[in-house]
């Protein structure tokens, strides 16, 4: 919310434009799956919106819409209607120029939630870290109104939530590995969670092209995708994360 109406606002007046999407940097982005929802993993559309089920990195459909072939910035919305790649056409990108918004990974907690023991009733409750977690992809402004009180009666810190609120499990550890370790130290870390040994027996099944190493990383990343998932949160994996982390490629910054 913070970042939404505050720089949003900012990076206007610094950077005069003639629209209001013109004020919008990265952080205002909103992660949303295009994908068709498959199989139990993909069910809710929540998790790693860009992996299949059988661990491949996939871009959405193309559309009637696209001028061009959809990339990686075609799961990132500035608002319900307008795409970052839609915004990159207009500035006028050329086409064998790449993005540098496509290096990074993007994680999208409107709808983080966790659960934890109420101290009143010893029964446990789903509570909404950021937000209300109201399950909306888009927030309106009746949201954003409600949000605001919520957030100055201190129900909700909307601004620093998910690190200071002591039910944020998964952001705080999300945000101290990959600040600490990295994203692959990030992986190696979740192959101690139980989920992934039943992770690694289905990559294995699916994906027996793949070497053992590949097969290790790959189910950590899905046990990644499942934690977040179960938690109403949205990622948008770069793909330079899955060539260089997961499948073990090098690095490719030509074009950018």
């Amino acid at each position: 919310m913070a970042l939404r109406l505050a720089s949003t606002a900012a990076n206007y007046f610094s950077f005069p434009a003639k629209t209001r999407n013109g004020g919008y940097r990265l952080g205002n982005v909103i992660v949303r799956n295009l994908l068709p929802s498959t199989g139990n993993r993909r069910k809710s559309g929540l998790g790693i919106v860009n992996l299949s089920d059988e661990g491949r990195l996939v871009l959405p459909p193309k559309t009637a819409s696209d001028t061009k072939d959809p990339t990686h910035l075609n799961y990132l919305f500035l608002n319900a209607e307008s795409s970052l790649a839609a915004r990159q056409n207009l500035v006028g990108l050329e086409d064998s120029q790449k993005s540098i918004a496509q290096l990074f990974t993007y994680f999208d907690c409107t709808n983080y939630k966790e659960k934890f023991l109420d101290p009143k009733t010893q029964k446990e409750k789903q509570v909404g870290i950021v937000s209300k977690a109201i399950g909306k992809p888009f927030l309106g402004f009746l949201d954003y109104v409600f949000l605001s009180l919520d957030f100055f009666t201190g129900k909700v810190d909307t601004h620093g939530g998910y690190i200071f609120s002591p039910q944020a499990d998964l952001s705080e550890q999300l945000i101290y590995g990959l600040s600490c370790v990295g994203f692959k130290g990030l992986l190696r870390s979740l192959k101690a969670n139980p989920l992934y040994g039943r992770s690694l027996e289905e990559i294995k099944l699916q994906r027996s092209e793949l070497t053992p190493a590949q097969q290790e990383e790959l189910a950590a990343l899905q046990t990644l995708s499942h934690l977040c998932g179960t938690k109403g949160m949205q990622v948008l994996l770069a793909p330079e994360r899955y060539e260089v982390d997961v499948l073990g490629g090098g690095y490719d910054r030509d074009g950018y």
